[in-house]
């Protein structure tokens, strides 16, 4: 069966840059999508940490070209495109393909070997989405390590960083000759990375599937410890992921002088704040899934729970970014979304609240 399948998504894999890419068309139809290409799209806007944006690009009028002329072809498959008309309310089937592409821009997003990109043809605009193939999330080692790091840029020419442009890059060899792992920290501090097989002189892949074979889960650990001793050497710790979550971090201790208890070993992301003089919790800030809170959608937040009283609560969960309390009381308690939806202002208005409510 999984050759079949092989051979199957072999016959829908087109080439954009030297990139293998999917229509999403397709991969609604093989992940059997009840919501179609909608369902496929869905998902990727969920999961954006696992999407990141330094794989996009916009394509030119060129390759816009190119992408429409594949659509004219024999190869095209008009009757999934009859489909994806009808969900995009392009219900005139005297459209013909070219004048549908044409009604519409097209982004793209790049691919490494082993992802693939979505082609979303919708109503408003084509987008490309890296998507995994056979459902693996792609690894996202980087990411899993320096995520509560925040870089110290006046330590990265110490640790041997060559400055390129706006970038600062880092090669090291390792495991015995076999691999060279290539580190890359833009402008923003943000940290990519990839691994080179010497002898062929490609990227290796399979460290970052989910595969456990003895050789690639002894390489995979080998790029981490590389990137541990690079976190530890040119980077300040965060308590936190993202920025709002740090910055209320950092109202609490600027207020109250107050610093986050981390009380699981297995929960390194969930830090609780006490009152110093009643010792009661006011706030708990934890990292979850975002199903937790919304089945409807996916990724990694943070999300903060402060204690208020019953009525209020009752109010404002009737406004965006305001959950029922994850893991505590859902009559005293309620879950912060700290994801900009509300502002530092109205958060650290609450914070208060809850402070004063525990004294």
């Amino acid at each position: 069966m999984l050759n079949d399948l092989s051979i199957n998504i072999k016959s829908k894999i087109y080439n954009i840059r030297g990139k293998q890419v999917m229509l999403d068309s397709d991969l609604a139809v093989l992940y059997q999508c009840k919501n179609g290409t909608k369902e496929i799209n869905q998902a990727v806007k969920n999961n954006l940490t696992k999407f990141p944006l330094r794989y996009s690009f916009v394509l030119t009028d060129i390759e816009k070209d190119d992408l429409r002329s594949k659509f004219l072809t024999t190869n095209f498959n008009y009757g999934e495109f009859a489909i994806i008309k009808s969900q995009s309310d392009l219900n005139s089937y005297k459209l013909s393909v070219k004048e549908w592409t044409l009604k519409n821009n097209a982004i793209g997003i790049i691919s490494k070997p082993g992802r693939y990109v979505i082609l979303e043809i919708m109503h408003q605009l084509i987008n490309l989405f890296v998507i995994i193939y056979k459902r693996w999330f792609f690894m996202n080692i980087e990411y899993d390590i320096f995520k509560r790091s925040k870089v110290n840029f006046n330590k990265l020419t110490l640790y041997c960083f060559i400055k390129n442009n706006n970038n600062y890059i880092l090669e090291k060899i390792f495991f015995n000759d076999k691999f060279k792992a290539i580190i890359t920290i833009d402008n923003k501090g943000s940290i990519s990375g990839k691994v080179i097989d010497i002898d062929i002189n490609e990227e290796y892949t399979p460290l970052r599937t989910n595969m456990t074979g003895e050789y690639v889960s002894k390489v995979r650990e080998a790029y981490k410890d590389i990137l541990i001793d690079i976190k530890n050497n040119i980077c300040d710790t965060n308590y936190f992921i993202f920025y709002q979550t740090n910055k209320v971090n950092k109202y609490i201790k600027d207020k109250y002088n107050i610093d986050p208890e981390f009380l699981w070993d297995r929960l390194p992301g969930c830090g609780v704040y006490r009152n110093k003089d009643t010792n009661k919790w006011f706030g708990i800030i934890m990292n979850v899934d975002y199903s937790k809170l919304d089945k409807n959608k996916h990724g990694e937040v943070e999300v903060l729970n402060v204690k208020l009283n019953r009525d209020e609560i009752i109010e404002l969960l009737n406004k965006n970014g305001y959950y029922k309390a994850y893991h505590m009381s859902k009559v005293d308690w309620i879950s912060i979304v700290l994801n900009d939806t509300l502002s530092l202002d109205e958060i650290t208005f609450l914070i208060d609240k809850s402070y004063n409510l525990v004294k």
